[in-house]
């Protein structure tokens, strides 16, 4: 527990220093808690599947002979009401959590806070792999388990992201007006774009939905975020569209026959355009 302990203090073994001081990463924390508790040959997890169904899997075959009086001792065992895995690991690992590190419910900084919530979630499904049936549906339910979860700041952490989403639109945003044709686009993991707004909102949209800002719980607020934007960027671009052309650099309408003026570059539509 002491090494468990340490392994989640600045400088104790993960933390980057960049991300300042009282800052707490919870991976090494939990990482240890299951490289100690959460292993097959784990003699409580052994001691756990005794009180919940007596002996392992029963022996076939010749080894079955005189099994039966050690069956009959294993049954003496059984103590179905007695749940070891969620008493003695995931409740106390919550709770030493809750008591040592309560800062990092807060999301003074979203990035570990965004990790330090991916790292509780995890280690909480790798407990519950550990649970019965009953167990693990008593778990979920429970006390301990709902006060954990409802101490995260998770909208708090949103506000900020959305702040923060909405933020990097702006310099982009405010150099459309002023945006001239050019040969050079702006590369994405979406692909090529000839406008620079567009580039942005794509790599804005990529980093709302990687596992740096996603959280589960904030689904449906990620969602809104993501119509937010892209209302936001058709406003932006459908109020360039509509801007008078400078003269003899657009289409000119009252040419006999209407043409794009010589000046004019020509311009292909991006694939999501098209």
């Amino acid at each position: 527990a002491a090494d468990a302990h340490s392994q989640g203090r600045p400088g104790g073994g993960g933390l980057s220093p960049a991300f300042g001081a009282g800052a707490v990463n919870l991976g090494p924390f939990f990482s240890a808690v299951q490289a100690a508790l959460l292993v097959e040959d784990s003699p409580l997890l052994w001691f756990a599947r005794r009180l919940r169904n007596g002996s392992e899997a029963a022996p076939s075959g010749a080894d079955a002979v005189g099994t039966e009086d050690a069956e009959e001792e294993s049954a003496l065992l059984v103590v179905p009401s007695v749940w070891l895995v969620s008493n003695a690991i995931a409740v106390p690992a919550l709770r030493h959590v809750q008591q040592e590190w309560p800062n990092v419910f807060m999301p003074a900084f979203p990035d570990l806070f965004a990790a330090n919530y991916s790292h509780s979630s995890k280690f909480l499904g790798e407990v519950e792999k550990f649970m019965s049936q009953a167990e693990r549906q008593t778990f979920s339910r429970g006390a301990a388990v709902s006060d954990f979860r409802r101490r995260w700041k998770t909208q708090v952490y949103h506000s900020l992201r959305q702040k923060e989403a909405l933020q990097r639109l702006e310099p982009v945003a405010g150099r459309l007006a002023n945006v001239e044709p050019s040969a050079k686009r702006h590369d994405t993991a979406f692909g090529e774009f000839w406008l620079e707004i567009t580039g942005e909102v794509m790599r804005v949209l990529a980093t709302i939905w990687s596992d740096q800002w996603y959280l589960d719980a904030l689904y449906p607020k990620m969602v809104q975020l993501t119509l937010e934007l892209l209302s936001k960027y058709g406003k932006l671009v459908t109020r360039v569209a509509e801007t008078p052309d400078t003269p003899g650099s657009g289409w000119e309408r009252d040419a006999k026959p209407p043409t794009w003026a010589e000046s004019s570059q020509a311009l292909r539509l991006p694939p999501a355009a098209s």
